[in-house]
């Protein structure tokens, strides 16, 4: 009688039985980092004047951090484009600044290249689709990304001098964390966006305070005080810069009075009086996690920061406002 061909054998091999599902944990675990990856912050830093809030940021880990750069946008002596103060007639673009002659010396306007820090702001930033150009750290490749993807700008120096508010004039709308208040000033107040938030990180030495070398006296801290719940409670700050009292608390008066009245409910300062222009990366690792948090919430009061020991200080807040001097 003829026979049915059978199927080989099969030898049970227990070490495949086992590959299988260690396999499936390894692919779901590898899926579960990626997704709290991609659930964390995405944070771009501004190139010129923040290379210690990159390594700050990368220290204290939970954030995905990006850079955004053009060192040939950054040259010494003619990165400050014409009328940069005020940011009025600004060019935005390199071909509308060498169509406008921005590399000519113009009596009375100074020199600067047609690579300046705000038209680097027009190569980082495409208005028609909304893309923000960055490199994620540690990439060097740049490549676009949406700007609404990003939770927070980070930016510092020369940077919030010119660069930011040049991205705000494309129509750039990211939350900022703004190391040196560099866009707090009165001919420029016209720039700041309504309802973006903005936190400023001052310093008390930083030589962006005309006022440093002011002396103070033992009743000074009180007036500090005094100010950051004027500030706060959208007061008359008048009769408190009227006193005699010390750069800092007048650096700080002067900040806020240099954002206008629309801006202020999503505006923020934190000053620390013994800092001077560059921030030390321990305490930016310390300060620029919880700041770029907070101002990615919208100010939220939840995410209001409470810092501790060092940096504790004085702290006020009503509406939208708030600021505080940290020791």
């Amino acid at each position: 009688r003829r026979r049915e061909p059978t199927a080989p054998a099969v030898r049970h091999d227990s070490t495949a039985a086992l590959w299988v599902p260690a396999l499936s944990a390894a692919l779901f675990a590898a899926a579960l980092l990626l997704c709290h990856r991609r659930r964390r912050p995405r944070i771009c830093v501004i190139a010129p004047g923040s290379g210690q809030a990159t390594r700050a940021m990368l220290g204290a880990g939970g954030l995905r951090v990006h850079l955004a750069a053009g060192p040939e946008y950054d040259i010494n002596g003619r990165r400050m484009p014409p009328d940069w103060v005020s940011m009025r007639e600004v060019q935005l673009h390199e071909s509308d600044a060498r169509a406008a002659g921005v590399d000519l010396l113009v009596a009375g306007r100074g020199r600067a290249s047609c690579l300046n820090l705000a038209t680097l702001a027009g190569r980082l930033f495409d208005a028609p689709s909304g893309a923000l150009v960055s490199c994620e750290v540690p990439s060097r490749v740049p490549r676009p990304q949406p700007a609404a993807s990003f939770s927070c700008l980070v930016c510092g120096s020369r940077g919030g001098q010119v660069t930011l508010p040049a991205l705000w004039l494309l129509g750039c709308r990211v939350p900022a964390v703004v190391i040196n208040g560099g866009c707090a000033r009165q001919q420029a107040s016209w720039a700041w966006p309504s309802g973006v938030p903005v936190v400023l990180l001052t310093g008390g030495r930083d030589y962006f305070n005309e006022h440093r070398d002011a002396l103070g006296y033992d009743g000074d801290e009180r007036y500090l005080a005094e100010l950051c719940a004027a500030i706060s409670g959208n007061l008359g700050e008048s009769r408190v810069v009227s006193r005699v009292i010390s750069g800092n608390t007048r650096y700080l008066a002067e900040l806020w009075a240099a954002i206008e009245p629309r801006c202020r409910p999503t505006a923020a300062i934190l000053h620390v009086p013994a800092a001077g222009h560059g921030f030390s990366e321990e305490l930016l690792r310390r300060l620029l996690p919880p700041l770029v948090l907070w101002a990615a919430s919208g100010l939220s009061p939840q995410r209001r920061p409470d810092f501790q020991g060092r940096e504790r200080g004085q702290q006020r807040a009503g509406g939208g406002g708030w600021a505080a001097s940290a020791a």
